[in-house]
């Protein structure tokens, strides 16, 4: 599952690329250096927001798991299958 900061910093790694190989191919050195700078700051946005979407999904299934094992204690239906399908998403995320 892909956040909007996620799919941004592809899009700023992609924009990145390109400008790169533009610089190289019109010679110019400071071109080249923005598009790498780009590309850092891209790869930079994407893997924080991966690593956010790894830790909402770890505590998606934990709390998920507790739900559900409170529900089967206290006999509560409800709780079971809203743990479980709050489980199931952290699954989905991670």
């Amino acid at each position: 599952m892909s956040s909007n900061s996620e799919t941004h910093g592809q899009m700023q790694n992609k924009l990145g690329e390109v400008q790169e190989t533009a610089g190289k191919m019109m010679g110019s050195d400071n071109m080249q250096a923005k598009g790498n700078e780009k590309q850092v700051k891209g790869t930079t946005e994407e893997m924080a927001a991966k690593a956010g979407n790894l830790m909402e999904g770890a505590y998606n299934q934990v709390t998920g798991m507790m739900q559900n094992a409170a529900g089967a204690v206290t006999g509560s239906n409800k709780d079971q299958a809203s743990g479980k399908m709050t489980e199931e998403k952290g699954k989905m995320q991670m």
